[in-house]
């Protein structure tokens, strides 16, 4: 395979959901990569060094950041709060340009990342990605470019612009960003950042978006806390004193999928691009007929029944009888 001097990426198996928990059905890194290159087995999930070409689809595909990889950008500053990113196919531009792999290694999120640091635009250039080894895969900039910008639209917030371009125009634009850097003063470049007439934010939607949204079906969840126990991004709690409620934060959510993967209730849910707004679910707390013990439900449920144990494994005990010698 043409690796064009990339690296193959590099797996963090602490954040990796399959870390986590055995029974994760995760599969976003496998079948974002266009060469098969990602293997996941029962025991363990690796990459095969021999077919991977280091294109990093699978770094923005990971929904929990456990893969790495290089990912060259140039970010150039015409401002304190201000700039414009540059990044270029290495198949398009020369060796001298800031380049990566594959220009289809960013994703929303990196998006994300540039806009809170100020930057407007991004420009890319690539080559034929229709008749690139890498292929046409489910991971593509353009579409993490539409979700990014329609996550920060429904806040009044800007996005990035992702501006493709032939590589002619990019070296072009490139060059225009450079000599306006160079024109900055870098010892007054504070000053100059703090009177850039920087755009109002863009007016929000009525209903703010979250690039994934947990959802939990009241009419099904029997409140056994196993979502709560398995979330790692703390995007779904329980909230004590009171009235017990879960809690479903979206924005915390990366997506990873555990909590429909251990809720055997059919109750949890993901949607994509959902409210973002943190949402309760009260809850109602009673005691076992059977067993005695405390527990709680959704709001709204039979609170005089036997609790999810015993309702499973039915509440009368063996009868057994003992007989003297």
């Amino acid at each position: 395979m043409d690796r064009l001097g990339a690296t193959v990426p590099v797996i963090d198996a602490a954040a990796c959901v399959h870390t986590l928990a055995p029974v994760a059905s995760c599969r976003a890194c496998v079948e974002a990569c266009p060469h098969a290159a990602m293997v996941l087995t029962d025991e363990a999930l690796g990459i095969d060094v021999e077919a991977c070409t280091g294109c990093g689809r699978c770094v923005p595909a990971c929904p929990r950041s456990a893969i790495t990889a290089e990912r060259d950008m140039l970010v150039i500053r015409t401002g304190r709060d201000s700039g414009e990113a540059f990044a270029a196919c290495r198949r398009a531009v020369q060796p001298d340009v800031a380049a990566m792999a594959c220009v289809h290694a960013l994703g929303a999120r990196d998006l994300d990342t540039l806009a809170a640091d100020g930057i407007a635009r991004l420009s890319v250039a690539t080559g034929a990605c229709e008749t690139c080894t890498d292929g046409v895969g489910p991971v593509r900039l353009d579409q993490a470019a539409k979700t990014h910008a329609a996550v920060r639209a429904s806040r009044g917030e800007r996005a990035v612009a992702v501006v493709r371009s032939d590589p002619a125009s990019f070296r072009r634009t490139l060059a225009r960003a450079r000599e306006s850097e160079q024109r900055i003063d870098r010892s007054r470049r504070r000053l100059f950042g703090a009177i850039i007439d920087v755009p109002p934010p863009i007016a929000a939607t009525p209903m703010p978006r979250a690039y994934v949204t947990p959802t939990i079906d009241a009419a099904q969840c029997t409140a056994c806390e196993a979502c709560i126990r398995i979330c790692p991004d703390d995007a779904l709690a329980l909230e004590r004193g009171g009235r017990h409620r879960f809690r479903v934060q979206p924005d915390r959510c990366s997506g990873c999928g555990l909590c429909v993967d251990v809720c055997e209730d059919g109750a949890m849910g993901l949607v994509p691009l959902g409210d973002a707004k943190a949402a309760d679910v009260p809850l109602d707390g009673y005691r076992c007929r059977a067993c005695g013990v405390t527990v709680h439900v959704p709001a709204g449920r039979d609170t005089t029944s036997l609790c999810r144990i015993c309702a499973r494994t039915g509440h009368y005990r063996s009868l057994f009888q003992v007989l003297d010698p």
